[in-house]
């Protein structure tokens, strides 16, 4: 985490006294605004994720994206800073997991989350293809790559069985704690880093597609990090923090430990809810050794994958004057 910060900023600075001189020639009648709006889809990456990977997350829980810009500014012939508001849902569920290889641990797990984000981001803009001259001269086709900061609200929600049911707010459910007995702050700091390709439609409008990765601070877009602890003595509050009692859990457990395998070999009886829990999936340290509920050393990513539409707003551009 710390090495891909340290090149984005290095990237950042680099690019951007590279192009320093450029913009003392670069005037104002050649700056101008854009403003524009996204659609597209969300991932994210962590412990409910079965694909583990920013480069191919589970596409099966795929969230959504929309997104309006407040503005870019084109500052030089390559660069311009571009400031945006968006609406980010992520979601993981270890019910859909296919059930096969390591997968079955998470249909014991039985874990879900669906995360609502609220983003507001600033970034630079990188072209690969430069223009010198006003926006009217602007390149058909323009790869870019770009760099930037984002501030994002979360506040995640789950379902009680994962199927059906109320949706329920995992931040206030346990007296301001989240399922693994910590208090998490709903604001996040994000590393915006991405690369898109845009399109000139017109003197006007462009077309861009872009994928953007979000490097995050948190192990907590999932509710989900490092072991089960700190379980609460209020059985209302408990259902939500372990539920491999359920009869999916179970069942999955049997494929492991064989269908007609004894259930009390396998479970134990949760003191406070009362059912059968799957060894290693509650708060029962003293009969498995600590309970790993997710993967504490990897922060959570989330992925933006869009389509744009921008309208170029003339800027500095003026008539000549005739006498």
């Amino acid at each position: 985490m710390k090495k891909i910060v340290a090149v984005s900023l290095f990237l950042v600075v680099t690019f951007a006294l590279s192009e320093g001189a450029y913009a003392q020639k670069f005037t104002k009648r050649k700056r101008y605004l854009s403003v524009g709006w996204s659609i597209g889809a969300c991932n994210y990456v962590g412990d409910l994720d079965p694909g583990q990977s920013f480069i191919s997350p589970a596409l099966s829980k795929t969230g959504i994206h929309l997104g309006l810009f407040g503005g870019m500014y084109r500052w030089t012939p390559r660069i311009s800073f571009r400031g945006a508001v968006a609406y980010n849902m992520i979601r993981g569920n270890d019910a859909v997991s296919d059930g096969t290889g390591d997968d079955v641990y998470r249909r014991i797990r039985n874990l879900s989350f669906v995360n609502h984000m609220l983003e507001i981001k600033a970034d630079m803009i990188y072209d690969l293809f430069p223009n010198k001259g006003t926006y009217l001269k602007r390149p058909d086709y323009v790869p870019y790559v770009f760099w930037g900061i984002a501030v994002f609200y979360q506040t995640p929600y789950a379902q009680l069985n994962n199927k059906t049911g109320a949706y329920n707010n995992l931040r206030t459910y346990n007296d301001g704690k989240n399922s693994e007995g910590m208090s998490v702050s709903p604001i996040q700091m994000a590393i915006p880093i991405g690369l898109g390709f845009r399109k000139k439609l017109n003197k006007e409008w462009d077309f861009a597609f872009e994928i953007g990765w979000r490097i995050t601070f948190t192990d907590f877009l999932d509710d989900v990090s490092g072991n089960y602890s700190n379980l609460s003595e209020k059985k209302n509050v408990r259902q939500w923090q372990t539920k491999s009692n359920q009869p999916d859990a179970i069942a999955a457990a049997k494929t492991i430990y064989g269908a007609d395998t004894d259930l009390a070999k396998f479970t134990y009886i949760d003191p406070v809810l009362g059912q059968p829990v799957v060894n290693g999936f509650g708060n029962n340290a003293e009969l498995t050794g600590p309970d790993k509920r997710g993967t504490s050393n990897q922060n959570d990513w989330y992925i933006v994958t869009n389509i744009q539409l921008t309208k170029v707003l003339k800027g500095g551009v003026r008539c000549p004057k005739f006498r």
